[in-house]
């Protein structure tokens, strides 16, 4: 395994500690900055010590964003098979704490604590986790090694590691310590994900593939009466159709809105809603939306429902559920090799709901999915304005090639479900044998 590195130590540190002073800055702007700071120096709340006292403890450490959306249907199905365990929900930002807080099954949500030793020490002695638990990347080695040490068991759930993603930017801290060295178990995705792990010298005996979280996610089941009241937010007619542009990144904001409308020319009953990656990159968005004149509305304004325009969606958690209501998706993060890695983003939240699915050339990480999606319609590749247009207007007069992809993406997510099952099965036995 890659051992640590001292400069690399040093430099992770410095930045911390840079950030760390603008943040405490800001933290008496309001009780939810003083309990991000106190949360993230190790400084629970006293609510959660009371909580874990006396009960087998599972704490579930999240990234925001999908690994975090992950944990909607795991934190429920947990709860049902180990009702007298406590689960604690930890995530890094205010949005997706909020986001948090409506998980299933979960006791309480706080703030991760910095991954260094003293906020993870303070942290672990409140909650006392008989099983400390990451999704889909393992990025808080000192966590992990702090937890081995209290006694507690580690384990990262539906493991990535397929296309050398430990190479990924977000790994540099994990990798650094040796984070690999600090997991008891790792549930892989997959066969090619559990390969990757032995690639990187985990031990074949503690890798087990026990699949994807993400084609179970209950979360995604959007019901007749939400769908209803999406639409009525949306302004959605009857006759009107609508492309999600989901999880757009810097520069692919342009080739969107151009190809939304060329292709309503053709189309007039098309309407945008625009879902930048992060949420300060809305300002894009907002930019080439105004030098086009069109007219938007942020979600974080919108009162009541939108009566025209563009939507541009800048808040967390719902993008998966307003994919629902989508004729047509964009998936940003594909037309550019982002982080110089080209994963492409979450494929599967739009495929839960069968809309064709646009994408860049840089989807490394569903090859699979997107070589079978284009063999029923080529079209799906694009990598300019024009081939969007093109694309939709097509579609929108090819019922058949639509039923076709609806019929593939119910296929897909049939054959690859079951991970959620074979997850808590895992941690069932695994505790019963602590």
């Amino acid at each position: 395994m890659r051992s640590p590195s001292s400069y690399q130590r040093i430099l992770y540190r410095r930045a911390l500690r840079s950030t760390l002073t603008a943040l405490l800055l800001r933290a008496g702007k309001g009780p939810e900055w003083r309990r991000f700071a106190l949360d993230r120096w190790g400084y629970l709340p006293a609510a959660i010590a009371r909580s874990a006292s006396g009960r087998p403890t599972i704490w579930i450490s999240s990234a925001p964003g999908g690994e975090l959306v992950q944990t909607y249907s795991f934190c429920g199905r947990l709860k049902e098979a180990l009702p007298e365990c406590r689960i604690f929900l930890s995530t890094t930002n205010a949005r997706s704490l909020g986001f948090a807080r409506t998980v299933p099954g979960t006791d309480d949500v706080f703030f991760t604590p910095w991954d260094l030793p003293g906020p993870v020490r303070r942290a672990l002695r409140t909650v006392r986790p008989r099983l400390v638990l990451a999704v889909e990347a393992a990025l808080d080695p000192i966590l992990y090694r702090e937890a081995r040490r209290l006694g507690a068991t580690t384990m990262l759930a539906s493991g990535y590691m397929a296309n050398r993603y430990d190479r990924h930017p977000t790994y540099r801290h994990a990798t650094a310590h040796g984070v690999f060295e600090h997991l008891d178990w790792v549930g892989a995705k997959s066969e090619e994900d559990r390969r990757g792990f032995l690639d990187l010298g985990v031990p074949p005996e503690r890798v087990a593939v026990l699949g994807d979280l993400r084609y179970d996610l209950e979360y995604l089941r959007v019901p007749e009466a939400e769908r209803s009241r999406w639409r009525e937010m949306l302004g959605l007619g009857l006759d009107e159709r609508l492309i999600v542009a989901g999880s757009v990144r810097a520069g692919e904001e342009e080739l969107v809105i151009d190809g939304y409308l060329e292709a309503r020319r053709s189309l007039p009953g098309l309407r945008l809603l625009v879902a930048p990656r992060f949420p300060q990159e809305a300002k894009l968005v907002s930019a080439a939306l105004e030098a086009r004149g069109e007219p938007f509305l942020r979600r974080t304004e919108l009162r009541g429902g939108l009566s025209r325009g563009v939507l541009i969606l800048d808040s967390f958690g719902e993008l998966a559920r307003l994919y629902s209501q989508a004729a047509f998706v964009f998936l940003g993060g594909s037309v550019f090799p982002q982080d110089g890695v080209g994963l492409g983003q979450n494929l599967i939240e739009p495929l839960a709901h069968g809309a064709p699915i646009f994408f860049g050339p840089h989807m490394n990480h569903w090859a699979d999915i997107v070589a079978l999606m284009a063999a029923i319609y080529p079209g799906l590749w694009v990598t300019e304005s024009g081939e969007l247009a093109r694309g939709i207007v097509e579609l929108a007069r090819r019922p058949d090639l639509v039923g076709r992809l609806q019929a593939l993406a119910l296929t897909v997510m049939k054959e690859r479900s079951g991970g959620l099952d074979q997850h808590v099965t895992f941690i069932g036995k695994l505790l019963a044998g602590a």
